[in-house]
């Protein structure tokens, strides 16, 4: 298939980077304080005021109308491609790297008896970053499109994406919108029983796969019968297996297996686009399913690009041609997936990375994603910003007195620095702080946390010792759109102003005395300074025996600042007073307390279930619940300690690394309850009885987001 001549088109690559650097250095430095003045939100023109509810409140922008479109002629995520090619053209859109060997190292661990056992650890040899330009992502998907077209799909059919990001995936996604085929996606974590699920609720009839994930497939074919094609990517880091090929031949000999460079070839020449509607879906995406059944949530295309539009506003001025977008987060999670696009209307450069490669200690012969890639924006969880939080303060710590006080030194210096407007910082930067950043490539400017709540502190540190953090806030029903921090109006405090094309509004729960008549008004989302500040999700808000509420998420962005925490999970029972932690301990900070009370030569199973071990941990939990405000019921009265590691396989937490509280509950329900009796917390009272599950969630003042236009989402 031909590439398509755009008028207009940019020239040499040469010319392209020259115009990027100059971009570059046209932008503002960002730092983290607030240089820019309010207000950052406010009341929407001409909305009457309703009894029990505040005005509904949008960015300054939006006073009048909601942004629907970044600019005029760009109103589908087809509409993104083909600017994206037209502007920037043989400039680098999106990088890869490959894996060249693997390495297995055998270290010596404990087994569940204390012994010392070999164990062996697999390491990947990765390949420098390649690139290829706009106008060959372009002409890669519509040559996708077309192959689409040739295997008989046509406007609005649906197919399944379920894979790791990747270039792959990306450009599956803009193949399929080329054509007016609705995206489905899936976690490369989901399950069988998941991945059914999916596939038989949108009647998908493609799906396109890690080869790995090959074995999944063909148990959810089983339930149902829409799917004819399989096409996988040969690209992935492990291979198919012949023998989940041999066993998809012979239980369904009717459904095509093809690699994806394969699949390419057999695009028919002179199949042209078929440009979609704003009123098409784009993408039905399924949520992680932290709650329960994933939910399958529609998305238009019109709804995609006004999250676009949205998130432009508030950090399109910041960014330039060439900005450079570490991709590794779950594709398949709505805010990777605006950002990736988004960064394709700025003409950005997207390197794809893997969470688990990340760090130059995760692999051999090579450096890890970050430092190779070199990346200027990141888009990380809260998991991802503890654990560099905790990587730096423990090298600090072990460089010794001088050099530790120093670090710390500069810190408090830096931060007087910046809230005084004084001059110093960057001598800072360069004498103190330039290892650190150096570690994560050394060309960050700004980093966004999503998917979940960050401690205050943890933010404040991230972007002191190495570049501004923002925070946004959003849900998968709005595209990902809720609030957001503006870089120039940078706080840690709060979740920032709304982009420009939502709108919130506080509705008042009684019960609970959230009103929107205080001042500031109050709900699940407070306003304040015309920021909006998350307390926290309705569904997370549970009533203890005394009659008051605690705010997991909350509670659990501030005990994971612990050293020896490597993820939580809050557990507040309504028959007790006070809650307690679940906890996946950090091995390295675990062993160094198992030393402190005689338990360093047990194995890990034994450690955890040391009472001793427990009751230090507590202790340290409890210091750093009180050094973070935390004071009464908030403070935890007891703790269990996981002896397993969370992942996305194990069903604990996400894909999206959020915590799926009903599995780490249902997991640890016989340790919970030990827990509890062996705290003795309170007698338990009659009157409140405890649910079927162990959990008792209650109303909570709610903030409505109001969906981007078109706001009639429906599940499907």
């Amino acid at each position: 298939m031909p590439i398509p001549v755009h008028e207009g088109q940019l020239g040499p690559a040469v010319h392209e980077q020259a115009k990027c650097i100059l971009d570059k250095e046209a932008r503002p430095v960002l730092e983290p304080r607030t240089v820019k003045q309010g207000p950052f939100t406010v009341e929407a023109d001409r909305v009457p005021q309703v009894d029990g509810e505040t005005i509904p409140r949008r960015h300054p922008s939006a006073k009048c109308k909601l942004l629907e479109q970044p600019e005029p002629g760009v109103a589908t995520v087809y509409d993104i491609l083909t600017r994206a090619a037209r502007k920037f053209g043989k400039a680098s859109a999106l990088g890869s790297r490959k894996v060249l060997d693997t390495h297995i190292e055998t270290k010596k661990v404990r087994d569940s008896h204390g012994n010392m056992v070999d164990k062996e650890w697999t390491y990947y040899e990765l390949s420098d970053y390649t690139y290829i330009s706009f106008l060959e992502l372009e002409q890669r998907a519509l040559r996708t499109g077309a192959a689409m077209r040739t295997l008989g799909l046509q406007r609005n059919d649906r197919i399944e994406i379920y894979a790791a990001t990747s270039a792959f995936w990306f450009t599956v996604a803009h193949g399929a919108s080329s054509q007016s085929i609705t995206i489905v996606t899936a976690y490369d974590t989901l399950g069988e029983e998941g991945l059914s699920y999916s596939l038989k609720q949108t009647n998908a009839r493609a799906i396109f796969i890690d080869p790995a994930l090959l074995f999944r497939v063909i148990k959810a074919l089983e339930h149902t019968k829409d799917i004819r094609t399989i096409i996988y990517n040969e690209d992935a880091a492990q291979q198919i297996d012949p023998k989940h090929v041999d066993e998809l031949k012979k239980k369904y000999p009717s459904v095509s297996l093809q690699s994806f460079s394969k699949f390419l070839i057999t695009a028919t020449e002179g199949i042209t686009s078929v440009a979609p509607s704003t009123d098409d879906l784009a993408c039905i995406m399924y949520t992680s399913g932290s709650t329960g059944s994933p939910k399958g949530v529609l998305l238009k295309h019109s709804n995609i690009v006004a999250a676009i539009a949205g998130a432009n506003v508030v950090v399109g001025p910041h960014m330039a041609p060439g900005e450079r977008l570490l991709a590794y987060l779950p594709l398949a999670h709505i805010i990777e997936f605006v950002f990736e696009n988004a960064a394709l209307y700025w003409g950005g450069v997207m390197g794809y990375g893997n969470p688990r490669i990340l760090s130059d200690q995760s692999v051999r012969k090579c450096l890890g994603d970050i430092r190779a890639f070199k990346p200027s924006i990141m888009v990380g969880v809260p998991a991802i910003w503890e654990s560099i939080k905790k990587g730096i303060v423990n090298k600090v710590g072990a460089s010794g007195f001088l050099k530790s006080n120093i670090f710390w030194g500069a810190m408090a210096a830096k931060q007087g620095l910046l809230y005084w407007g004084l001059p110093g910082a960057k001598v800072l930067d360069h004498l103190v702080f330039s290892n650190i950043k150096e570690a994560t490539g050394g060309n960050l400017r700004l980093v966004l946390n999503g998917a979940g709540p960050i401690a205050e502190k943890t933010a404040r540190f991230i972007s002191f010792a190495i570049c501004p953090m923002i925070n946004g806030y959003g849900l998968t029903e709005t595209a990902g759109m809720g609030a957001m921090n503006d870089p120039m109006a940078w706080t840690s405090a709060n979740a920032g102003c709304m982009p420009a094309s939502i709108e919130v509004k506080l509705v008042d729960v009684p019960d609970l005395n959230y009103l929107s008549s205080h001042n500031p008004p109050q709900g699940k989302c407070q306003g304040l300074p015309g920021w909006l500040k998350i307390i926290d999700r309705k569904k997370n808000l549970v009533k203890t025996q005394n009659g008051e509420y605690i705010a997991l998420e909350k509670l659990e962005s501030l005990y994971r600042s612990a050293p020896i925490v490597n993820n939580i999970c809050v557990y507040a029972s309504p028959d007790y007073a006070k809650p307690i932690a679940i906890v996946e301990p950090a091995a390295a900070a675990l062993h160094k307390i198992a030393e402190q009370v005689g338990k360093g030569n047990a194995s890990h199973e034994v450690i955890c279930k040391s009472d001793n071990v427990r009751a230090a941990v507590l202790a340290e939990m409890q210091a750093a619940g009180k050094q973070n405000g935390l004071h009464g019921i908030e403070l935890i009265q007891g703790v269990v300690l996981s002896e397993v590691e969370w992942t996305p396989h194990n069903g604990l937490v996400t894909s999206s690394q959020k915590l799926d509280r009903r599995a780490v509950v249902e997991r640890f329900k016989g340790h919970i309850d030990g827990a509890y009796h062996a705290s003795d917390i309170q007698v338990p009272h009659p009157a409140h009885p405890k649910s079927s599950n162990g959990l008792r969630f209650h109303a909570m003042p709610i903030g409505t987001i109001k969906s981007i236009k078109p706001p009639n989402h429906k599940l499907v």
